[in-house]
């Protein structure tokens, strides 16, 4: 009770939070935020003017900043999304990164420490490995021509980095 009169604890449950939707108490909203119901967020998650869908889940720690959400996405630990959107089922491992213009497609996977750079969109049920440095948008066709690099080196295939996500 001391920490909210000191105005240390975010309230979650104002408009535009569903009545559903688990908030920790040390997570924050800023600015303007829809969040869907049966949507988790956890504490030290940072929601600022963002949409989050039905079923989201947000790990401790992590950022969603001027992003959309759709349903049963999940940002997990300490991962961001910045001006970016998770489709359907995607998922931001623990430490990945989405920056401005991003997207997953549904059921796309970005790694854990995977850092996708402005505008890299994957297509749906691809997956970006863990650490790997995403500077171009993946596609279904893209198989044949690296385009990627893990941090510090270059791959070799384009199946270093990328392959059908098969969970």
């Amino acid at each position: 009770q001391q920490a909210l009169l000191r105005g240390e604890v975010a309230l979650p449950h104002a408009d535009g939070v569903d009545a559903t939707a688990r908030i920790d108490p040390l997570a924050r909203l800023e600015g303007l935020c829809q969040v869907g119901p049966g949507a988790i967020v956890g504490p030290g998650a940072v929601l600022r003017d963002a949409v989050i869908g039905e079923k989201c889940v947000i790990g401790a720690g992590a950022l969603v900043e001027g992003s959309c959400l759709w349903p049963r996405a999940a940002v997990q630990e300490k991962a961001s999304v910045r001006g970016g959107v998770l489709c359907d089922g995607a998922i931001m491992r623990q430490g990945a990164q989405l920056q401005d213009g991003g997207a997953l497609g549904q059921g796309a996977i970005a790694g854990a420490y995977a850092e996708l750079l402005p505008g890299v969109k994957i297509w749906p049920h691809l997956k970006a490995a863990p650490g790997a440095v995403i500077s171009r948008s993946l596609t279904a066709g893209d198989f044949s021509t690296p385009q990627w690099t893990r941090r510090g080196a270059a791959c070799d295939t384009a199946a270093d980095v990328c392959a059908l996500c098969a969970a």
